[in-house]
């Protein structure tokens, strides 16, 4: 059973073109609209539209991404940010195991050189750090058995 001026023809329930009567790979459009599109204008279309694609993903709002065409910037200052925090933390693991009884001590009483100088190493800001004193001496048995609990506990709360 044939379907007309498409060149199509049922067959056991299957659709298939009849090629006999479509020498045209385009469908036969080209028939009836007179132009086809050349090879590089089809390229042209194709990357124009995902490039306008890609542009459509580009907002200010929120999202999981962030801007797609900003990726190799973002990459390259996660890799400084994290190389900042990174030495960062090497100078307060090495400062809190370097003096860490005198410092549990200072953390017990609230207040001391030691105690200033690792919140300074940690970049903790000054109005936080009666707050961040309490909240050590609450967890002081902690930090008195493990040293890394206590750097983290620096680094959390440091800037």
């Amino acid at each position: 059973q044939a379907f007309g001026a498409f060149g199509l023809r049922a067959h056991l329930g299957v659709i298939s073109r009849n090629p006999e009567q479509i020498p045209c790979s385009d469908g036969g459009l080209s028939d009836q609209y007179g132009g086809k599109s050349s090879p590089s204008e089809v390229t042209t279309m194709r990357n124009t539209l995902f490039f306008l694609a890609l542009l459509a993903g580009c907002s200010g709002d929120a999202n999981h991404m962030g801007n797609p065409l900003l990726l190799p910037l973002s990459g390259l200052t996660t890799a400084a940010s994290n190389a900042i925090y990174s030495q960062r933390r090497g100078a307060v693991e090495v400062f809190v195991k370097t003096n860490h009884p005198a410092l549990i001590d200072q953390i017990n009483a609230g207040t001391g050189p030691i105690l200033e100088q690792a919140m300074d190493t940690a970049q903790i800001p000054t109005q936080d750090r009666p707050a961040r004193i309490i909240q050590l001496q609450s967890d002081l048995g902690l930090y008195a058995a493990t040293p890394g609990a206590l750097v983290t506990a620096l680094m959390v709360y440091g800037g």
